[in-house]
């Protein structure tokens, strides 16, 4: 994966990750427990398969202490598909939007899972067009202030509808944004999803995201 792809698949992680550092002080030992599967996460081979099964031990024993602890859920994903443990991975992002249904991330984990994993683009669907109603949703509620958001849309609609439209959408919206570093931006990441190859594996890197949080 190039460092210009993972830079397009980092730009949803806020919207998860500021959610939890403004809203939720984690129990001292769940946090530990996710902290020590990040660190080993972050230095081991995704086809260790013995380590992947300590790795979701460890978080599975965050989660049983913090059941609503999103970010140890997330870390569980990588090594789960590692496992093509399928249908566990798949619970595990329905107890996230359970959690917080208003995470855009999780509905773009599930597509992917189902498209990129399970070969049923169908079932993708309809999580992809909840992250982009979703993010929609939020360009309202903003009011466009900035192009963060429509940032984020064009970041859906990549998934849902193809780079070809999300590259449209960000023709569309320029047109709202005078200040110089909306436009830099937005050209910005138009010309990262140009370079994004609009398949099932490339999909996949979306589950490199981790995180202590």
């Amino acid at each position: 994966m190039s460092f210009k792809i993972f830079l397009v698949f980092l730009l949803i992680l806020p919207v998860a990750l500021l959610a939890q550092v403004n809203k939720v002080k984690h129990n001292s030992k769940a946090f530990a427990l996710n902290t020590k599967a990040f660190k080993l996460l972050m230095t081991s081979s995704a086809r260790d398969n013995i380590l992947n099964r300590q790795i979701i031990k460890i978080l599975d024993s965050a989660t049983i202490i913090e059941p609503t602890y999103n970010s140890a859920y997330s870390n569980k994903l990588r090594p789960l598909l590692s496992l093509k443990k399928y249908n566990s991975a798949i619970s595990v992002v329905n107890r996230m939007i359970l959690n917080n249904p208003e995470d855009l991330n999780s509905y773009i984990k599930l597509g992917v899972i189902y498209e990129s994993y399970l070969k049923k683009r169908n079932l993708a669907i309809p999580y992809y067009k909840k992250s982009y109603d979703l993010a929609l949703k939020n360009v309202a509620q903003h009011r466009r202030k900035n192009s963060y958001y429509d940032e984020v849309v064009a970041y859906m609609l990549m998934f849902y509808k193809g780079k070809v439209v999300a590259i449209e959408y960000l023709n569309k919206i320029s047109s709202y944004y005078s200040d110089t570093k909306s436009k830099k931006q937005i050209e910005a990441l138009q010309k990262l999803i140009e370079s994004f190859m609009d398949d099932s594996e490339s999909k996949k890197n979306v589950f490199n995201s981790i995180s202590t949080l």
